[in-house]
């Protein structure tokens, strides 16, 4: 017999602080891995102090937004000045990640 041993905190969203909707957690998730996948780039590269400043930037205004459509607009928006950013320093980011 497996014992489970669980409390409340447990089921509780910690990001929200509520419960919420599959959809959301994928977005949210789907945003974590490309901020992880960013951060593993650009700290190969020698602009990295000012591009994670941008970056965190882009991202915490995504963050500070409540209407999850707001917030697809915002991360596609991000990512395509990243990719601009980066275009204009010369430093090419691997697009799959």
């Amino acid at each position: 017999m497996i014992r489970f041993y669980t409390t409340k905190a447990k089921f509780k969203n910690s990001l929200l602080g509520r419960n919420i909707p599959l959809h959301e957690w994928a977005f949210i998730s789907q945003a974590r891995k490309m901020y992880r996948g960013l951060v593993r780039q650009i700290y190969k590269t020698h602009e990295r102090h000012d591009l994670m400043e941008f970056v965190r930037d882009e991202f915490k205004a995504i963050a500070r937004q409540p209407n999850l459509q707001q917030r697809k607009y915002l991360l596609s928006k991000a990512m395509t000045n990243i990719n601009q950013m980066t275009a204009s320093l010369g430093i090419s980011l691997d697009k799959k990640k």
